[in-house]
């Protein structure tokens, strides 16, 4: 390569430390893109971006034998144990989250035994199928943006919030208990309950509470 007198320091000094970014940068100062010193100049790159990716290939992975790889088929086997490595990652996700979505079936099925793929895609069917039926039991329908509420789901979560809530409520001691509305217009009645020990006299209903007992004993009962 015959760089230009004026990139020629540049151009030493980047292809010495082997510098993509600087190798590139040269590219755009050499002005015709044409030119004999370009064409090399872009070569000179791709070579030195295949040696970056066989060098990151020998540092990552250990290899034994004898056969020696060209750089195509090197960089054929860097890609395959890359996406050995995501799909191993996948299925350990998987295999934590139940989350069979997260593997890529179909990269999956160039390394995996037919059988094997068959087994999982049963059983992505399978936890499919159990999350309609347990949606369709909560009320929930799925939709072009994922599940939402339906009516019936909208019922069961006020059910459940009704129930909730009066199961937190406690008996008012004072004798103040929901009755039945008898009568025309907004009238409150008088609600009452059972005595019990502990509640306070001055809130008994007297003139009720004889009645029930001149009912009870008939009109010869005594009052102690």
């Amino acid at each position: 390569m015959r760089p230009p007198a004026t990139l020629k320091a540049r151009f030493q000094r980047a292809r010495e430390e082997e510098q993509l970014h600087d190798l590139e940068r040269l590219w755009y100062h050499a002005g015709d893109e044409r030119s004999q010193f370009a064409r090399h100049l872009l070569q000179l790159v791709d070579r030195l971006g295949e040696k970056y990716q066989v060098d990151e290939l020998a540092a990552k992975y250990e290899f034994t034998g004898r056969t020696i790889l060209s750089i195509p088929r090197a960089l054929e086997v860097k890609e395959e144990l890359e996406t050995i490595d995501r799909l191993l990652k996948q299925l350990e996700e998987a295999a934590k989250t139940a989350q069979i979505g997260v593997i890529d079936m179909e990269a999956l099925a160039e390394f995996a035994e037919p059988g094997d793929m068959q087994k999982l895609n049963e059983l992505a069917q399978q936890i499919e199928q159990y999350l309609r039926d347990l949606a369709e039991q909560q009320g929930l329908e799925k939709g072009p943006r994922g599940y939402q509420l339906t009516p019936k789901a909208f019922r069961l979560f006020q059910n459940r919030l009704l129930e909730r809530i009066f199961s937190e409520l406690e008996e008012s001691r004072t004798g103040r208990h929901q009755g039945p509305v008898l009568g025309e217009g907004a009238v409150e009645l008088q609600r009452t309950k059972a005595y019990e020990f502990g509640d306070s006299v001055s809130n008994m209903d007297i003139s009720g509470s004889l009645i029930n007992a001149m009912i009870r004993e008939g009109p010869h009962c005594r009052s102690n």
